[in-house]
């Protein structure tokens, strides 16, 4: 038993460092589309680019993006690393309806929300 424990000791020791990444604050991660979300990155860094998982890109610590509905992985990638973040979502509803309906009858609307989310 201790020679398990030496030796995982002394793994440890010679261990990569944890990458700590640079750290990401969102003005929002959810919300109507389109949703406009103000990026941070919280770190010192010779450059940032971002890649907002919809197709486009921007450099700069603060950033400011568009999203259209759907939902969409954001990540950096900085001196520091590359920091992937939680998930946003921009949630669009359309509502349906017959055009012409009997006054006093039963209608049925039907719903479409992007992303596919329970309602």
């Amino acid at each position: 038993m201790r020679r398990f424990a030496l030796v995982a000791l002394v793994g440890l020791a010679f261990a990569p460092a944890a990458h700590a990444g640079c750290g990401v604050a969102a003005s929002a991660l959810a919300g109507r589309a389109p949703l406009t979300v103000t990026f941070t990155a919280q770190c010192t860094s010779a450059a940032y680019a971002w890649d907002f998982g919809d197709g486009t890109t921007a450099t700069g610590q603060s950033v400011t993006h568009t999203f259209a509905a759907g939902s969409f992985r954001p990540a950096l990638t900085s001196d520091a690393g590359t920091d992937t973040l939680g998930p946003v979502t921009s949630v669009s509803l359309t509502l349906r309806a017959p055009k012409r309906v009997q006054y006093g009858k039963w209608v049925a609307l039907t719903a479409t929300v992007v992303p596919r989310i329970p309602v």
